[in-house]
Parts: structure tokens; sequence; C-alpha cells
């Protein structure tokens, strides 16, 4: 199945392939809660198969999950990466895919706003700390705009990271309104 091409697998092929990503992605996620950097390995080999086969949402899992492992292991943290990958899941999802790609960019917001508290902590120019938190107000910005009414949780996630947003630029009233939300 690994060696036809896509066009020319059947539903047993396919499924196949598909356990095999489930397989790979699971073990990402065992090696990735034992901190080991290989986890990306695993998680790249899912993803790889998952486009084969154009599934998606299997894609999308492991992009998010390569972007959390590089977000949360030390020995391989590196944001770039991170944001590189989280792109890939927001490249993912259709445009008409609202709850799915505001979930994506509010992962690049997360980037953008820990970018901005590397910077702050840093002591990096002002002008690079306030570009950092801009893009991670406009990217959880969009999140909320594309957030579906029913998504109380999700939309919950974005108000919060946006009220600490506003409350890191100085803007306390506006960061009062999105907590209340």
């Amino acid at each position: 199945a690994l060696l036809a091409p896509p066009a020319d697998l059947d539903g047993s092929g396919r499924n196949a392939i598909r356990t095999l990503a489930a397989s790979l992605h699971e073990r990402g996620e065992i090696q990735r809660e034992l901190g080991r950097p290989e986890c990306i390995e695993s998680y790249q080999e899912s993803y790889q198969l998952a486009l084969h086969i154009d599934e998606r949402s299997g894609a999308d899992a492991a992009a998010f999950n390569i972007g959390k492992a590089y977000t949360d292991l030390p020995a391989i943290r590196n944001l770039p990466e991170t944001q590189r990958w989280y792109q890939r899941g927001l490249d993912l999802h259709a445009e008409h895919d609202h709850l799915n790609r505001a979930r994506s960019l509010g992962q690049l917001g997360s980037v953008a706003y820990e970018r901005f508290r590397e910077a702050r902590d840093a002591g990096r120019p002002e002008r690079e700390v306030t570009d950092h938190l801009r893009e991670a107000a406009r990217l959880y910005g969009e999140a909320l705009e594309l957030t579906p009414p029913n998504a109380i949780g999700d939309l919950a996630v974005s108000h919060n990271q946006l009220g600490n947003i506003l409350d890191d630029a100085g803007k306390l009233d506006n960061a009062l309104r999105h907590y209340r939300e």
C-alpha cells in the first residue's frame, strides 16, 4: 500500500496506511510525554502518511503535535519551527472550516505571545517586543472572529488570551472586557 499511488489504493490499502499513521502518531505521543526529541520523527512520518491518503485531520493532528513538541521539549525548543508546523495545520483547513481555522490561528497567536514574553524578558528593543505583542493580538482577534458562537470553550480561551495581551500592553479596561467575556 505504501508503494502504490494514492489513486490506486483501495479501501483496505487506505485503511492500512491510516492505521500505520495512527500508530506512529501514538508512538510520537508516548515519546513526547517521555520528553524524547525523536517524537518529531514519529509525528513527521504520521504527517506524511496522512497527507499521502489525503487524511487532513490526521495530518493536522501530527502538525499540531510537532509544534507542541518544539514548544514544550527543552532539548529541541524552537519557536520558528513551532510556528511553521502550526501554519501547516492552518493550511490544511478549508476556508469554510471556521472552528479549526480559529484554533490554528490561536496556536499561532500563542507562538507570537511566547515570542513577546521571551523578547521582553531578554530586554530586546521595545519595537521588537511590541511587534510580537501586536501580532499575538491580531492572531487571537482573527481567531475570535472565526469562532462560532456556540464554541464556548474556544471563545473563552481567545478572550482570556486577548485579556492577557491587553494587560501586558497596559490597556486594562480592554483587558477586563475580554476577561469578562
